[in-house]
């Protein structure tokens, strides 16, 4: 399978976290965006035309720990029935029973396992490659993806307008998945014709300090 995961395709159905134990100096960070501004952006380039659209849904937790990145670990999640596409005709099929089956299987979730982080440049811009489980249509998947993490103190004071008191944590990735991993839709000849196998994510996520 080609670098990534889907997490990005895919997550308010079910909040899934694991024990975390949060070590001296670790950061939690919840997911659930006040603002409802984070997204998972999807795009296949099909052989007959594009397809691409966004999950919105997005929930979990982080924990983050600056003097040890290493350490990190969580849960992120998407509502599945938060996946569209421009057309909303489109969008019934992609939460159909053949595709994602979104009554069935409700969320896509990645659990971390791993992180091999490399070091901060001035900006505060940590990147890092993250290996974990993708579950998408009850299938579960090991990827590993480069990120791109930024820690900012204070930045929900400021996201927020002075609202909610604490830091932010930027997450951002771009990778790719293959439909036939996962099942997502049919595998026959036909559908092949008319929808890519690659599908690929933009994931763009900022967590709030959680308390």
């Amino acid at each position: 399978m080609k670098r990534g995961l889907i997490i990005s395709s895919v997550l308010v159905g079910a909040l899934v976290l694991p024990a975390l134990a949060q070590a001296p100096g670790a950061l939690k960070f919840d997911f659930s965006d006040p603002k409802k501004i984070n997204s998972v952006q999807w795009f296949i380039d099909s052989p007959l035309e594009p397809i691409a659209g966004s999950a919105s849904g997005v929930s979990g937790t982080l924990v983050f720990d600056p003097a040890n990145p290493a350490k990190s670990s969580g849960t992120l999640v998407i509502d599945a029935k938060t996946i569209a596409a421009p057309v909303a005709l489109m969008s019934e099929h992609i939460q159909g029973g053949q595709w994602l089956d979104t009554t069935k299987y409700p969320t896509i979730e990645f659990k971390l396992k791993k992180v091999k982080a490399g070091k901060a440049n001035k900006a505060g811009r940590l990147v890092a490659v993250v290996t974990g489980d993708l579950t998408v249509r009850g299938i579960t998947k090991e990827v590993t993806t480069p990120v791109t993490v930024q820690h900012i103190k204070g930045g929900l004071a400021d996201r927020t307008r002075g609202g909610m008191q604490g830091d932010t944590f930027k997450l951002r990735t771009d990778f790719t998945i293959s439909r036939k991993d996962f099942a997502i839709g049919p595998q026959d000849e036909r559908t092949s014709k008319v929808v890519g196998d690659s599908i690929e994510l933009r994931v763009a996520l900022t967590g709030g300090q959680a308390k």
